[in-house]
């Protein structure tokens, strides 16, 4: 049920153009606001420049000068829908500041096809053995488009998510529902996910059926996080599934991964640093991956296949692949979505894996205000 009080307050926040995020965590009905009163955001190369620091993080897929590490710091942080109201009018308004515009470059689907069979036949002469090739699709906003609505909308389409809306003045706009873990906190234990594969889903309760392809594009992120993890001296961890989870109109296999929280800081932003970004959205090996990703893709990522969550905040540390989302640019909209090119690959298949990834958010644009 949308909360039309509530969404006006997250358009008003928009209109003042402060720094701010309105998230939901998954599976969680309270939303969470930070939201932070001057334009002056702390930025970064890594997260071993913020380690210190506490707040709500947004980290590129690849920093840059123009895509910097990002730290919102907040000095208003609520917690639940009851405090939402409350938030005071005399906060300050601000002129609106230049930002980086995503080029909308979009790629036919016989481009994507095409490039897509290269890739293919450069993984099966050993070049990699895993590369995402994502693209960008443009989309218009409705005339009377509301984020306040839009982000509650999309919270009833994908509960299971992280969904967010974050607004960073002078760098971007960004709003989206990831399914993917990066590392979250849970008391004394941490937490990351396996998530890779993709599958349409016919029916909630239509069974999945995972081929060869699927299975092993899954292992090969599940194998990285467990190499990370030894290097990193943690040996003790539980490790679940995999198993099939659904996210808007498509299915994945994830593996829940569980150990005891690293206490030391210098390790645990050196171990975000070394599994981001993991083989689930860039490939595998990652520094070959990397290269062919700058090869092929026509576009900056910015902050799609970034991650973004809480920093220390509450004592919490919660970072999510930053997926399923698309960036505001004016009337626009760019969705950006992207797939596991392997030597089992059919590029047909990956075009249609990434219509059908864009789908939550192409429909609720079609359909929302």
């Amino acid at each position: 049920m949308i909360n039309k009080n509530l969404a006006d307050k997250i358009n008003d926040l928009t209109r003042r153009n402060i720094p701010f995020v309105f998230y939901y965590h998954p599976g969680q009905p309270e939303p969470r606001l930070a939201a932070q009163t001057s334009q002056n955001l702390l930025t970064a190369s890594s997260c071993r420049e913020i380690k210190d620091t506490s707040g709500f993080i947004a980290a590129p897929f690849i920093s840059q000068k123009k895509t910097p590490l990002v730290l919102l710091r907040p000095d208003i942080y609520l917690t639940d829908m009851a405090s939402m109201p409350a938030l005071e009018n005399s906060l300050p308004s601000y002129p609106h500041i230049g930002e980086n515009h995503t080029e909308l470059v979009q790629t036919e689907r016989d481009d994507y096809i095409r490039t897509a069979a290269e890739l293919i036949a450069r993984i099966k002469q050993k070049e990699a053995e895993k590369v995402v090739f994502s693209r960008i699709i443009p989309a218009y906003l409705p005339p009377d488009y509301s984020p306040g609505i839009f982000v509650q909308r999309l919270k009833e389409r994908m509960d299971n998510a992280f969904v967010y809306f974050l607004r960073l003045p002078g760098i971007g706009t960004w709003m989206g529902a990831t399914p993917e873990i990066l590392l979250t906190t849970q008391g004394n234990r941490w937490k990351t996910t396996s998530l890779a594969g993709t599958m349409p889903v016919v029916s909630p309760s239509a069974a999945i059926i995972w081929g060869s392809k699927e299975k092993r594009e899954q292992e090969i992120v599940t194998e990285f996080i467990e190499t990370k993890l030894r290097l990193f001296g943690i040996d003790n961890y539980e490790k679940t599934g995999p198993h099939t989870v659904h996210a808007g109109q498509v299915a994945h296999l994830k593996t829940d991964i569980e150990f005891a929280a690293v206490e030391d800081h210098e390790k645990q932003w050196r171990f975000i640093d070394a599994l981001h970004p993991t083989p689930a959205v860039c490939g595998v090996p990652r520094e070959k991956a990397m290269n062919c990703i700058a090869r092929y893709e026509r576009h900056e990522r910015e902050y799609y296949s970034g991650f973004l969550g809480e920093w220390n905040l509450a004592g919490e540390v919660n970072l999510y692949v930053n997926l399923r989302c698309m960036k505001i640019l004016g009337e626009k909209a760019a969705l950006l979505v992207g797939g596991g090119i392997t030597a089992a690959s059919v590029p047909e298949k990956e075009w249609e894996e990434t219509e059908q990834k864009a789908q939550t958010l192409l429909s609720l644009l079609r359909s929302c205000p």
